[in-house]
């Protein structure tokens, strides 16, 4: 097939609209094929594989029925033609059953608290109200409940003996139950895809699995392993799936594999990484590390730079962005892009972590630089959605100084939306105490809804509305936190979360001082890390450690000029590299040096950046 076919075929304009999954047979030769129609939901999902041991018949090969010449950004891999099941007790489903009463379900009120130690559960966005879904019978810790996209919820009951997996379908009511030899990968409201097998099958790649989500039909092929994470857009009749080196696009019709992008090659004892970074209408955003320095002053990540590909849905290269920074987010209409970068910073080789002082650059998608916001960070949470835009792309969600500087465990944060005209909206803090660690502020950041540009969820367990000012909150039982789930993964009008999930460590807040600084590009590639003193009335004390109970070195009149102490202090017994920035019960302290060489500490929130 020429290369305008295969283009043709494989853009998703080309793909028929429609409002279910259907799995036609094709007449003669005993061959088969699946066609699938778009619906209108959205999800994402990575659920844990089960370690299923079973095997599977593999569907008759056949010839390739696209093929293509490799390029260095596009391949097509040999494929299966599918096997058509006409009902779910085919072969192409053995490892499903259906069961009853597998799981419970449960209304909860508006700011309820939840009783349940395990569930996964759906917030209406406009009441409060809350349905929960958990396993009727296995309650305890071994059991894990998550939501999966629009439609289902996923059970999954570990023993010593084994595991046993549940599947939901919300819509329907139906359960299926699986012992071994499936793993769920994805969902939408549409369909679903299993691993069968192992993924160690290298030689004649993994037998996956689409099913129509009633169950009704199924087509199976064969690729590579499953290890990395799958992105199903709406049953739009592909999926994206990719691994740590690779990206593909899969035809789910028939199986048909497009390898959009591969990384570039590293060094193998510094193994680089792939993520899909945003899912467009007409391209995808890929970024991969090209490189790696050795640690430096300019943040934990040294000198590694990082790679932005942006691919057509045929394997064209569109544009490529050199960046500084892991974390990237791409405006749902695909004009610009967020990195964190970091202005200074200092390495933790002993106790403690890195000490960064951060800044947002929006660049758009030639890597020309729009705007960038000294003192904010969109670094935050436990494992969230990588998502910071609003859904019209009119601004973000960023972390800032709290200029009420509580004093809280990980440092006084609050959060803003900072639009593309250079506005700074300081957003509320949410209700409730600090008695957990996924209550403090550091943790429970903001994720904005893709679809409404007023919804923010705050650490996957409380909802902001912009529009309303009212906040709606679900009250865990216990100090275990939310799993990982995607807030917004669920329907349109529901926010979702999961319980059940153990605490863990995480870096440290940027150090953010005042109010956020917002330039306006062309500014200053290094900016000079000085400061202006503002706020106090007369003058601001500087002491010779980070504490009110500390002694004071001199008082630093209104408008004096600092600059950040090139060396910083060793602040506890133990620690191997000096600080510049500090916080704790007294505040937030940052070390400084006048003109006049006279170094000490000062209170952060009498600071102003100084251009």
């Amino acid at each position: 097939m020429e290369r305008s076919a295969l283009r043709a075929r494989l853009t998703r304009r080309r793909f028929i609209a429609g409002a279910a999954v259907g799995v036609a047979a094709v007449a003669g030769g005993g061959g088969a094929a699946a066609a699938l129609l778009i619906s209108d939901g959205e999800g994402t999902s990575s659920i844990p594989a089960n370690g299923g041991t079973g095997t599977a018949t593999p569907s008759p090969a056949s010839t390739p029925s696209v093929t293509a010449t490799p390029t260095p950004t596009m391949t097509l891999e040999p494929t299966v033609t599918p096997t058509v099941a006409p009902n779910p007790w085919s072969p192409s489903l053995w490892f499903l059953e259906r069961t009853t009463d597998a799981f419970e379900r449960r209304e909860f009120a508006r700011d309820e608290a939840i009783d349940w130690p395990r569930g996964a559960f759906f917030m209406d966005t406009a009441t409060g109200r809350m349905t929960g879904y958990r396993l009727r019978e296995h309650q305890g810790d071994e059991a894990y409940v998550t939501a999966v996209g629009p439609r289902f919820v996923f059970a999954n009951w570990s023993t010593t003996e084994g595991s046993t997996s549940y599947l939901l379908d919300r819509t329907s009511g139906i359960e299926w139950r699986w012992s071994q030899g499936g793993s769920l990968l994805a969902a939408s409201d549409s369909f679903v895809v299993f691993g069968a097998g192992r993924d160690s099958d290298a030689e004649i790649g993994r037998l996956h699995v689409l099913a129509t989500a009633d169950m009704t039909s199924a087509a199976e092929w064969r690729m590579g392993r499953s290890f990395g994470g799958w992105t199903l857009r709406g049953g739009t009749g592909f999926a994206v799936f990719h691994n740590p080196n690779e990206l593909h696009l899969v035809e789910l019709a028939n199986g048909n594999s497009l390898l959009l992008y591969t990384a570039p090659e590293q060094d193998p004892a510094r193994p680089g990484f792939l993520r899909l970074q945003g899912v467009l209408d007409d391209a995808v955003d890929i970024m991969s590390e090209v490189y790696r320095g050795k640690p430096s002053d300019v943040g934990p990540f040294g000198d590694t730079a990082f790679l932005l590909q942006r691919v057509s849905w045929d394997g064209e290269p569109i544009a490529a962005t050199e960046g500084p920074s892991r974390y990237l987010s791409t405006s749902p209409d695909g004009l610009y892009r967020l990195w964190e970068t970091a202005l200074a910073g200092r390495p933790a080789e002993g106790e403690g972590d890195w000490e960064l002082w951060s800044a947002i650059l929006v660049v758009d998608t030639s890597g020309r630089e729009v705007m960038r916001v000294r003192s904010a960070s969109i670094i935050y949470g436990d494992v969230l959605p990588s998502q910071r835009w609003l859904a019209d792309s009119s601004g973000f969600v960023a972390m800032i100084a709290d200029p009420d500087e509580p004093p809280v465990p990980s440092g006084p944060v609050r959060y803003a939306v900072i639009t593309l005209a250079g506005d700074v909206e300081v957003l509320p803090s949410p209700p409730g105490d600090l008695g957990d660690w996924y209550t403090r502020p550091y943790i429970k950041g903001p994720v904005p809804s893709p679809r409404d540009t007023d919804l923010l969820s705050f650490g996957r367990l409380q909802l902001y509305s912009r529009r309303t000012r009212q906040w709606f909150s679900a009250r865990l039982p216990d100090t275990t936190g939310p799993g990982h789930t995607s807030p917004w993964s669920a329907r349109s009008d529901e926010m979702t979360f999961s319980s059940g999930h153990g605490g863990h460590g995480g870096l440290s807040p940027s150090a953010l001082i005042g109010a956020p600084l917002v330039e306006i590009a062309p500014f200053e590639r290094n900016p000079l890390m000085q400061f202006r003193v503002e706020g106090t009335g007369s003058c601001l004390n500087m002491r010779d450690r980070p504490a009110l109970s500390a002694g004071v070195v001199s008082c630093l009149p209104e408008g004096t000029i600092v600059r950040l102490h090139p060396e910083g202090q060793l602040l506890w017994e133990g620690s191997q590299e000096p600080r510049t920035w500090a916080a704790n019960e007294d505040g937030t302290w940052v070390m400084v040096l006048t003109r006049e060489a006279m170094a000490g500490w000062v209170s952060s929130r009498y600071l102003r950046w100084a251009t």
